[in-house]
């Protein structure tokens, strides 16, 4: 197979994993803006923070309990089939045994939060027991999506959050019901999920499932540390500014936040729809040992999603106000520059997401690891400075430095490895650079929207400037780079065959 043929399957593939995972992860959210638009218009800030809160604790301990397994899952079914399947059967057992383990945990933290209603703990207990189906419903994910089946999830997910919209709509806004009926709904949601994906592996792709083998339990568990330091503290660490929140501020402070954050998670769903599916070409070109395809990925990924998102932060947080007000009403003039700050963090999570998981299709999710504990280090302390002294913008605040401190990190150990190149990544973050500084100078001297719309857009321009320019001068270096490197290793391969 040809280098070009080779590369036009490769992104074959991508697209079609991608796109599966991003039609599931845009309409699911379209149903979810809708719950959380209702809750709030209907019954306030109060019920939505509560709402938001508990659905941040369930999500920590969903991917807490699987100890961050289903990206080893992942990379196993895609690289071998018959070891992949055997590990498939082991992350349900261990996210069995992480329910019963992280439900009295998610409980605890819902009692010593500094929330007023005295519904929030049998709401809590009541959503704990979803972390037992959703045990099924994570192994599926990870399952489907290594198989190249992400359109089969993508039906599921999508029918599983309808449920849970209909069902919590009806108990809202029909019959008046609280933060116990929406927790029951979201069991009721995923127990569904975890019971369609089961039927759907057994009878409709018939898949042959090995038998339990203690021993593949025992090495993913070996494993684990690594996994859940790379890919589950990341969550806690983005997580942590909801939680804290809670624990220190109350409902309201949790709920003015999350309007703003519910709509900067749907500005993450493109980027990690598609960098999911990225992964696992990753992998492959990883295990297949193509250095030359492998980077060329990671860097075209680099370059898209960060342009592109950087185009998001800057139309985001100038239309903030039109946004908040449109979905939440005029209650919610709080969240704008909630939102505005959060805004900004797109762009470093694009950047820190592709050259970090580039390393960890490499093996080196050791080095990932040490990342982010250095980054919740660091960071812990500026949640809490800032919450303390800031409250819900203080949040937003210590949640863009956390991005920037494991974008920086992550960009620097990528540099490292060889995995991308600085001629790739200095044109792809200066945009974002000097278009986060001129929004903050004009919000702060020039508040009105004509001057800042002026001034943005004359700092977006770089954008597509700096790209074409450096394009012209880099692939001319790189041409001549490549073509040294080869003629280089042919010498030495005909050295060795002469020797």
């Amino acid at each position: 197979m040809t280098e070009d043929v080779q590369d036009k399957v490769g992104w074959r593939t991508l697209r079609s994993n991608a796109s599966a995972v991003l039609a599931a992860r845009l309409l699911v959210p379209v149903c979810n803006v809708l719950l959380v638009v209702t809750i709030a218009r209907i019954r306030g800030a109060a019920l939505l923070g509560q709402y938001t809160l508990l659905v941040t604790l369930f999500l920590l301990f969903e991917n807490l309990k699987s100890l961050g397994l289903t990206t080893l899952v992942v990379r196993a079914v895609s690289q071998d089939h018959a070891a992949g399947m055997a590990q498939y059967r082991s992350l349900v057992r261990i996210g069995i045994v992480g329910a019963l383990i992280g439900a009295p945990a998610m409980c605890l933290l819902a009692a010593l939060t500094a929330s007023t209603s005295s519904s929030l703990l049998p709401a809590a207990a009541l959503l704990s027991m979803g972390l037992i189906p959703s045990a099924f419903a994570l192994a599926g994910d990870a399952l489907f999506l290594a198989l190249n089946r992400a359109s089969v999830s993508l039906g599921i997910t999508l029918a599983e959050n309808i449920l849970r919209v209909c069902i919590s709509l009806a108990f809202v806004w029909l019959w008046g019901g609280g933060i116990v009926a929406l927790a029951g709904a979201y069991v009721v949601s995923r127990l569904f999920a975890a019971l369609a994906q089961n039927y759907t592996i057994r009878y409709r792709l018939r898949l042959a499932l090995p038998h339990y083998d203690p021993a593949t339990t025992r090495e993913m568990l070996r494993r684990a540390p690594a996994f859940v330091t790379v890919f589950v503290s990341p969550l806690v660490l983005f997580r942590m500014d909801v939680v804290l929140l809670g624990l220190l501020a109350g409902d309201y402070e949790v709920g003015i936040y999350g309007a703003a954050a519910r709509l900067i998670s749907l500005g993450l769903i493109v980027p990690d729809s598609i960098l999911t599916a990225t992964f696992v070409q990753l992998s492959r070109l990883a295990a297949a040992d193509e250095p030359r395809f492998f980077r060329r990925l990671v860097e075209r990924t680099l370059e898209f999603m960060t342009g592109g998102l950087n185009v998001a932060a800057i139309a985001g947080a100038l239309l903030a106000p039109v946004y908040l007000t449109l979905l939440y009403g005029t209650k919610f003039v709080a969240a704008v520059p909630v939102m505005q700050t959060l805004i900004w963090a797109l762009p470093l999570f694009a950047a820190s997401r592709t050259v970090g998981d580039a390393l960890v299709a490499r093996g080196q999710q050791n080095s990932v690891a040490r990342i982010v504990l250095v980054t919740i280090g660091a960071s812990a302390g500026l949640y809490f400075l800032l919450i303390k002294t800031g409250s819900v913008n203080g949040a937003a605040w210590a949640f863009l430095s956390s991005a920037a401190i494991l974008c920086t990190l992550t960009l620097w150990k990528g540099l490292q490895m060889k995995v991308a190149r600085w001629g790739t990544i200095w044109p792809a973050l200066l945009p974002f650079g000097a278009s986060l500084a001129a929004f903050q100078a004009t919000r702060a001297a020039a508040p009105s929207l004509g001057v800042t719309v002026v001034c943005m857009t004359a700092a977006a321009t770089m954008i597509p400037m700096s790209l074409v320019e450096w394009r012209f001068w880099r692939n001319g270096r790189l041409r001549s780079a490549d073509q040294k490197i080869e003629v280089h290793r042919r010498a030495l391969a005909a050295q060795e065959e002469v020797g």
